[in-house]
C-alpha cells in the first residue's frame, strides 16, 4: 500500500503512519474482509517511507 509520505499518494492518504493503518483497515473491512492485520513493514521505493503489508480473510458467505 502506498503511503502519504510518497508524492504520488500524498493527497489521497492520511499523513501519519498510524492513521494510514486505520485507513487501510477500514478500506479492507469495508470491502468485505475480516481479521485485517499488519504482517510486515518494508521500505517504500521513494523518499525513505515505510509501507505496511496487510493480510486479511474473506468473510464467509452465508448459506441459504
Amino acid at each position: 500500500m502506498g503511503t502519504a509520505e510518497e508524492r504520488a499518494f500524498e493527497h489521497t492518504l492520511p499523513a501519519e503512519a498510524r492513521r494510514q493503518e486505520v485507513f487501510v483497515r477500514a478500506l479492507l473491512e469495508g470491502s468485505g474482509l475480516k481479521n485485517v492485520r499488519v504482517i510486515a513493514e518494508t521500505g517504500a521505493y521513494h523518499q525513505g517511507a515505510t509501507r505496511l503489508l496487510f493480510a486479511a480473510e474473506p468473510v464467509a458467505a452465508e448459506t441459504a
